[in-house]
């Protein structure tokens, strides 16, 4: 049986496949030691005694952050276009992004 914390370069090319990555030799041994030493520390994790820990899913008290809703003032529109490299008056000038053959 193989260990299940082990990755081979041949796992490292059927991911890089699945990804649409094309890696060669060397890039493949590398991902494969990187990824193996990644699983070493989860291996290393799943062998802790955790019986007696609360199971949680976040490890610090969530706190709502939110805002109140106040309107304030916006930046005028001189403020805005200062730094655009392009503009057309009050607007930002864009180059097109749909080429038409009218």
């Amino acid at each position: 049986m193989t260990d299940p914390y082990s990755i081979t370069p041949e796992m490292v090319l059927h991911i890089s496949k699945l990804a649409s990555l094309e890696l060669d030799e060397t890039e493949k041994s590398h991902f494969a030691e990187e990824l193996n030493a990644i699983l070493g520390h989860m291996k290393q994790l799943k062998n802790l005694d955790t019986e007696h820990l609360e199971a949680t899913f976040q490890t610090f008290p969530a706190v709502n952050v939110l805002r109140k809703d106040v309107p304030e003032p916006s930046l005028s529109t001189a403020e805005v276009l200062q730094n655009a490299p392009e503009k057309d008056g009050p607007f930002f000038k864009m180059p097109p992004i749909l080429e038409s053959d009218v």
